[in-house]
């Protein structure tokens, strides 16, 4: 299972740091004939604090393998989520359902500011495969088959990059997006929203998310599973000072879910957690 999806995710990764703008949708590079994993972390460059960088992922989806003995089709793949960038990190696929055919190649753009604080970052990748010609894709996580890739965050642009501990679990980015909402450089949401939580954490049933807000505007409020799969959805009016969203719970599971406030093109996020 780890050789599937080593292959599925077959990455390799482009860095820049870029003191303007940069482009939210990649442009796939084709050229990949091997499957594997490029670069290792290790050489991957790190991630300014406070600088607008943008990571570019090229990947190359596989063909056919086989797993445990048995020859397997992968028709397709979803990347579902990508958690604990940085805090102000989106990403964002060359596609706009982040699915990827047999042997199709694809790329996704990781871009923001952060000032996390400097240190490794363990990536948890959520992805759905399609295998067989199966009408229902296995859902996987990357650390579960055996699959890790950190970012590193350092200083300033050109100071030490921390060294890779591939036994470390690394640091733990407090806001863990899963949106596909790349922004280009600074988040408005996160201009206007600050402190977001939730009280109590963890609940049974009600819960209350409280934050503060600069200014009045209109969001979407949505709770969604590790998977980066909708739970709730609504719309709310956002009012200056403190702000309160009443969330029943009655339908979750016991479990892990993140909340946001976006705008369709950013948004801030945090984490809940239904203990019934």
């Amino acid at each position: 299972m780890k050789k599937l999806l080593t292959i599925i995710f077959v990455v390799t990764a482009a860095f820049a740091v870029n003191t303007a703008q940069a482009q939210c949708i990649c442009t796939p590079i084709d050229t990949f004939t091997e499957p594997g994993l490029y670069p290792e972390p290790e050489d991957l460059g790190c991630i300014p604090q406070n600088v607008d960088t943008s990571i570019v992922i090229n990947f190359k989806n596989y063909n056919t393998t086989s797993v445990s003995g048995i020859n397997i089709t992968v028709d397709s793949i979803r990347i579902d989520s990508i958690i604990n960038l940085p805090c102000g990190f989106e990403w964002k696929t060359n596609t706009d359902d982040r699915k990827f055919n047999n042997s199709e190649s694809g790329c996704i753009t990781v871009q923001g500011i952060t000032s996390d604080p400097v240190g490794q970052y363990k990536l948890d990748i959520y992805v759905s495969a399609w295998i067989n010609g199966l009408a229902t894709p296995i859902q996987y996580t990357a650390e579960g088959l055996g699959l890790r890739y950190d970012v590193r965050v350092n200083a300033s642009a050109g100071a030490s990059c921390p060294d890779i501990d591939s036994t470390s679990n690394g640091l733990t980015a407090s806001c863990r997006k899963t949106e596909w909402s790349c922004v280009n450089g600074i988040e408005e949401v996160a201009n206007n929203v600050s402190k977001i939580s939730n009280f109590p954490n963890p609940f049974n049933s009600n819960t209350e998310i409280i934050f503060a807000a600069n200014e009045a505007k209109t969001y979407t409020f949505r709770v969604f599973n590790i998977l980066g799969a909708t739970m709730h959805t609504e719309t709310v009016d956002v009012v200056p000072g403190q702000n309160r969203i009443s969330f029943d719970a009655k339908n979750l599971e016991s479990g892990v879910y993140f909340f946001s406030l976006s705008n369709g093109q950013s948004s801030v996020n945090s984490k809940m957690v239904v203990n019934k």
